[in-house]
């Protein structure tokens, strides 16, 4: 009876591991929509990186789209290489970019650098 009271308590304590981690998910994605629709309330082109494998532009009247200037395969970009846009779902994580990801993407940053067009990270 001690191992079938010891077992109820390991699961329990798995439920509520599980509990946990879907709510901290379920909080994040909702920041992430936030943090989204905060950013979609500027009226200049956002300069992101999406899910860590691919650098590209939010235009301000189109914010669900991701305009891409590349997607790196090695990184592990899974949609298709030779598409110039695709759809920001939910689950994608956007964040702003910086001049270093440009570097790390081998994209030249000189053309975007211009604050009264471009958001991005300084």
């Amino acid at each position: 009876s001690d191992t079938l009271g010891m077992n109820i308590k390991k699961k329990a304590r798995r439920k509520k591991i599980v509990l946990i981690e879907k709510s901290t998910n379920r909080n994040l994605r909702i920041n992430q929509l936030q943090n989204i629709r905060i950013m979609n309330k500027i009226s200049k082109i956002q300069l992101v990186v999406c899910n860590e494998n691919t650098l590209g532009y939010i235009l301000p009247y189109d914010p669900t789209t991701l305009n891409i200037l590349h997607a790196s395969i090695l990184k592990g970009a899974t949609f298709n290489i030779g598409k110039s846009q695709t759809t920001i779902s939910i689950s994608d994580i956007v964040r702003l970019a910086s001049e270093k990801d440009f570097n790390d993407f081998r994209v030249d940053f000189e053309g975007y650098r211009n604050d009264s067009n471009y958001i991005y990270e300084k």
